[in-house]
């Protein structure tokens, strides 16, 4: 899975035209907006993303600002941190991880990282990409988007790639995120068997 390497490459759920034009046009509007931390002009940026949830997030990982879709969807509010984002604690230490080297001198513009839920069978992606805030202080924007396992999409695999119902189910688990002990564990079987699927 990529939750270890923190992958950057783009996602087509995030990487969709008009996501990308969301990020150019917020990208142009704070080089153009004179920022301060009394107007309202990070609100602005995130609420056109309206489809998915969205927020302006300082070096400290302190959301600025928060679009209505991670409000109503998360409860997440300015001043709460990415440390409270609820998914398994070993993602949210490489979302941290990824946040500091996106905000280094010489990190890279965005990032993409899949994150396991405190539930089972939840991932998100989340992608973040650097700009600048008040004084030339970076921020990010971090927009995410649930993925879902259709049911029909298992049936497609198993047609499509000549798959069995076990081997379609551990492309299931790897695409929600689970590690092999993970998905051994949940369908009764041992790593080794599991591994042998994968391959």
């Amino acid at each position: 899975p990529l939750r270890g390497r923190g992958d950057s490459n783009p996602w087509s759920v995030l990487t969709d035209p008009s996501i990308e034009m969301h990020f150019q046009r917020a990208n142009t509007f704070l080089d153009r907006a004179e920022l301060t931390e009394t107007n309202n002009t990070f609100d602005a940026v995130i609420e056109s993303f309206e489809r998915v949830p969205a927020v302006v997030l300082d070096r400290s990982g302190t959301i600025l600002a928060a679009n209505a879709a991670t409000r109503n969807l998360h409860g997440f509010m300015p001043g709460n941190k990415v440390s409270d984002l609820p998914v398994h604690q070993e993602d949210r230490e490489e979302v941290a991880r990824q946040l500091r080297q996106l905000f280094s001198r010489d990190g890279p513009q965005t990032a993409v990282v899949q994150v396991r839920g405190r539930i089972p069978g939840k991932t998100t992606l989340i992608r973040f990409q650097r700009a600048k805030g008040s004084s030339d202080q970076p921020i990010a924007i971090a927009v995410s988007n649930e993925i879902t396992w259709p049911e029909t999409l298992g049936p497609l695999l198993r047609q499509s790639f000549d798959l069995t119902s076990a081997e379609a189910e551990v492309v299931r688990g790897l695409v929600e995120c689970s590690s092999a002990a993970e998905i051994a564990a949940a369908r009764g079987r041992s790593v080794d068997t599991i591994r042998t699927l994968i391959k």
